[in-house]
């Protein structure tokens, strides 16, 4: 809990400090599900940032989500280029 209280305050007022602490803590110090949420919800308010959209993609890959690690906005391949998995 309190790991999560001095990552918010990061979230709030330093994005670079927060992306760091992020890679440096273990992630087993912090629920992983309850950072994602506040960072998304932050991305939301304030729309893209780099820094922020990296370090949710690295939280996404420390709760071993990986379907949702890529950006959003990477454009898809024209239907005839796509592969359909079985």
């Amino acid at each position: 809990m309190v790991y999560e209280m001095v990552l918010a305050n990061f979230l709030q007022d330093h994005h670079q400090g927060f992306a760091k602490t992020i890679r440096t803590w273990p992630s087993n110090l912090y629920d992983i599900q309850n950072i994602i949420v506040a960072v998304e919800d932050t991305l939301k308010r304030s729309g893209k940032d780099s820094v922020l959209m990296d370090a949710l993609a690295e939280l996404y890959a420390f709760s071993t989500i990986f379907f949702v690690v890529f950006p959003l906005d990477v454009p898809t391949l024209p239907p005839q280029k796509q592969v359909h998995l079985r």
